[in-house]
């Protein structure tokens, strides 16, 4: 009988323990930082685009980027962007642009036109990175921007004498 006993307390503890687990509570909310607007592949995360503190100055390095309202998983930030090899009619360029364009909202996935001298329009680019010294006094940063071409030819006559001289502007060159 003291066999019989211990089965019945056994039994008892494993229909518990599934009651606990069946009628327990939901899955928790996320506690991760969530971002608070979509991000797209490479964003630079600047302070206030994801719920928690202490992830500015990181990149997003997802796939598809981040929806807006979705929790950020330690798999989708990284400490630098994550850019690809670009293909042979793809021409990526690093210039320097001012801190108030980025707090005006320049980002992974901006548009942009490539300005040289004279407020000449030299191409449109795409944002693809960019990257900012945040331990500096003056905070520099640096855009790395896609250049669409197919001619290597004109891409070289189009900057000939105006590597120092180039710009980015949303709109129009200035």
């Amino acid at each position: 009988m003291p066999g019989f006993n211990a089965l019945i307390v056994w039994c008892t503890l494993v229909l518990v323990g599934v009651l606990v687990i069946v009628l327990g509570p939901g899955q928790p909310d996320p506690a991760g930082p969530v971002a608070s607007q979509a991000l797209p592949r490479n964003t630079w995360l600047k302070p206030g685009v994801v719920t928690l503190p202490g992830y500015s100055g990181r990149y997003v390095v997802a796939n598809a980027g981040v929806q807006k309202g979705v929790a950020l998983r330690p798999k989708d930030v990284a400490d630098q962007p994550m850019l690809l090899q670009p293909p042979a009619v793809k021409l990526l360029l690093t210039l320097q642009v001012p801190p108030a364009t980025i707090a005006d909202g320049l980002n992974a996935g901006s548009k942009l036109k490539l300005c040289g001298k004279a407020a000449a329009q030299i191409a449109s680019v795409t944002v693809e990175a960019i990257g900012c010294d945040v331990a500096a006094t003056a905070q520099a940063c640096t855009a790395i921007v896609e250049w669409q071409t197919g001619d290597a030819a004109a891409v070289a006559a189009a900057v000939k004498d105006q590597r120092d001289d180039l710009r980015l502007f949303p709109d129009t060159c200035k």
